[in-house]
């Protein structure tokens, strides 16, 4: 009787494994009738027959907010910096800054290097100026820098680059004006320096913009001297940084797109899938994008980051920022869940296509070449692969 028992047990488990194994997992339930009648189908753009469009082009960003300050020259980039000190100093010190009992013996800017684009073999060299016309970091653009009024005169001298500091003297003249300043409203305005890239630097460098919580951000040092009384230092604070990025869009091949941070270098693309049918319900749906990497430039500790948004306006290009993908990469491939954009453009009939931009794009400049809708291999043109549910 046991045995029987057990027979019939064992007996059940198996046609239950049996029956568990017969679907495969890989499919996704496609073409399989649910229990609720519904009916799973697959559209695929390597697969089903579709129209694509993709483009390249440029939008002009403020960098103001960025956690990093650029400066250099590197392909079709070129970065430059405007920087603001200022001085809070000890009441005991302004009578002696403004008659003059108290000098100037040195003054030294840090900058702390964390970024380098491209090649950290390649030469770096820049000229310091000084601006002569009011800024403001918020909103300041590359279009903003055809007002910049400065001066012709390079302010620093005693260069001193490494690969974790750079120092720089830079005339004392121009600091003591600054303190004096900050001393009497009354005296020459304080609109502070322009670091220009020389035509010979081959690489552009990142440092920490100015930051609340990061004392590695640039600093300014005084050594002054009351004559017989005392050596002293005092800092000079960096208020406003911004930087600027200019150039042109990347070459690239023809076919083939772009995104890229700090210029800011992005991507359109647009699919027609309107074989897909309305009212459906939207299971998974996938971009999958293959890089260049041959007309790809990273930075050396970069992999690239591509971010994917909406669009929400086609005549202005305006995006969703609300709803957003970052792409994951294995590889050569990127790829990322644009489920709810597929859902928007089949049910509510609002397909407009999307932007891709660098996963962060005012804290670094790399760039990532993408193989765009008329790529001659058509097995590595820009994909979406969809599941979706309806009934029969």
């Amino acid at each position: 009787m046991k045995s029987l028992i057990k027979l019939t047990i064992f007996l059940s488990i198996l046609s239950l494994i049996i029956l568990s194994c017969s679907d495969d997992p890989s499919s996704i339930g496609i073409d399989l009738v649910g229990t609720d009648n519904l009916l799973v189908k697959s559209f695929d753009t390597q697969v089903d027959s579709t129209i694509q469009t993709s483009s390249i082009y440029k939008e002009v960003v403020s960098l103001g907010l960025s956690s990093e300050i650029f400066i250099g020259k590197m392909g079709n980039v070129e970065a430059s910096t405007l920087m603001k000190f200022d001085f809070i100093l000890d009441d005991s010190l302004h009578s002696g800054f403004l008659n003059d009992s108290i000098i100037i013996k040195e003054a030294f800017i840090k900058l702390t290097p964390n970024y380098t684009y491209n090649d950290t073999l390649q030469t770096m060299d820049f000229n310091v100026y000084k601006i002569l016309n009011y800024w403001a970091s918020s909103g300041y653009t590359i279009d903003s820098l055809t007002s910049l009024d400065h001066d012709i005169v390079d302010l620093i001298s005693n260069k001193n680059f490494t690969d974790s500091l750079y120092t720089l003297d830079i005339d004392k003249n121009i600091v003591l004006s600054w303190i004096k300043t900050s001393i009497d409203t009354n005296l020459e305005k304080n609109y502070g320096i322009y670091f220009k890239p020389a035509m010979s630097s081959g690489k552009i460098v990142g440092f920490p913009g100015f930051s609340l919580s990061d004392t590695s951000y640039t600093s300014l040092t005084v050594v002054i001297e009351k004559a017989g009384v005392y050596i002293d230092t005092i800092p000079g604070y960096l208020t406003s940084d911004v930087s600027v990025i200019g150039g042109e869009l990347p070459a690239l091949p023809g076919d083939e797109i772009a995104v890229q941070g700090g210029l800011t270098v992005k991507s359109k693309l647009f699919f027609d899938i309107t074989d897909i049918p309305e009212n459906v319900v939207i299971n998974n749906a996938q971009l999958i994008l293959t890089q260049d990497t041959l007309n790809s430039i990273l930075s050396k500790s970069g992999a690239g980051s591509i971010r994917i948004y909406r669009i929400v306006d086609g005549t202005t290009d305006s995006v969703d920022y609300a709803t957003t993908v970052l792409m994951t990469k294995s590889d050569d491939v990127f790829t990322g869940t644009i489920t709810s954009f597929v859902d928007r453009w089949i049910n509510d009939k609002d397909n407009q296509g999307m932007v891709l931009t660098t996963g962060t794009q005012t804290d670094n400049l790399e760039l990532i070449a993408i193989k765009g809708s008329n790529y001659s291999n058509f097995l590595e043109r820009p994909q979406i692969k969809v599941v979706y549910s309806l009934k029969e």
